[in-house]
């Protein structure tokens, strides 16, 4: 058993609380194509948001980690002058393959060789960066992904956040990649992850079931119970349309898309 100690959670993206926060605060941009990254970034910015507003410090250390640039750096950047882009690929699609049978976004994954030699890039965005006009990356650190530990220093962060990430890191590499994370928050900081997943009637697939195994080693207590994650209509979920977009781009993922709804996940690991 791991010696750290941290507390682990997780709850499905529901309707409800996704109307509400499109209608409270979040700046999009219209039209929207209205899939599960549009989903887990109007969930991330509420939920993000919220922390700082209600936060004492006005100066908490944000990371978002990022496959590519998010429409919540631009939002977030408004609230926080402490807000860092934690980039883990170079932007060459060409390159990306995915392995997880289950994996959603599956045109934005890596295989392991691939993810090991891929560099990060850690930036300082400037407060107010959209609104100013300014590009959001500033000041670049380079490190590699599961070994920052050069570059990043240990408890820097308050919050860290990934949408429709973990499911495209191989679990090979899952060991670094969450330690990784224990290691750069600050005790009673929050790791909040937005994840796709798929599942019917009967519970979740594999990329579920594996984030409970892997994160039951640090907390003993995030136990799965398979039927928590049947699908229930009052769930957010890709539209029939995208699926069937997506089996045209990605046909090898077709059985699955055929006989599963695509949904979100929102993970917390507080230390």
């Amino acid at each position: 058993m791991s010696a750290v100690s941290i507390s682990v959670s997780a709850l499905p993206c529901t309707k409800k609380a996704l109307f509400n926060h499109i209608k409270d605060d979040f700046p999009s941009t219209r039209p929207v194509q209205f899939n599960s990254v549009f989903i887990q970034e109007v969930f991330a910015s509420h939920m993000v948001g919220d922390r700082l507003r209600q936060s004492s410090d006005n100066e908490l250390y944000v990371g978002t980690i990022c496959n590519n640039p998010s429409r919540i750096i631009s939002h977030l950047s408004s609230l926080t002058s402490r807000l860092y882009a934690i980039s883990i690929n170079n932007n060459n699609k060409s390159e990306y393959a995915s392995k997880d049978s289950d994996t959603v976004r599956a045109d934005q994954g890596y295989t392991p060789r691939q993810l090991e030699r891929k560099e990060a890039k850690l930036t300082l965005v400037p407060s107010g960066a959209a609104q100013n006009g300014q590009k959001d990356r500033t000041h670049g650190n380079e490190c590699f992904v599961g070994d920052s530990g050069s570059k990043l220093a240990n408890n820097m962060f308050d919050i860290l956040v990934s949408v429709s990430v973990v499911e495209n890191v191989p679990t090979t590499l899952w060991d670094i990649f969450w330690s990784d994370q224990f290691r750069i928050l600050k005790p009673g900081g929050e790791a909040l992850h937005f994840i796709s997943f798929y599942c019917d009637n009967s519970g979740p697939s594999s990329i579920v079931r594996k984030i409970y195994k892997t994160l039951h080693k640090y907390d003993g207590s995030f136990l799965l119970q398979p039927e928590d994650w049947a699908f229930q209509t009052s769930w957010c979920s890709n539209d029939d349309m995208t699926m069937f977009n997506w089996n045209q781009s990605k046909p090898d993922l077709s059985p699955i898309r055929n006989s599963h709804q695509s949904c979100s996940m929102i993970l917390s690991i507080t230390t």
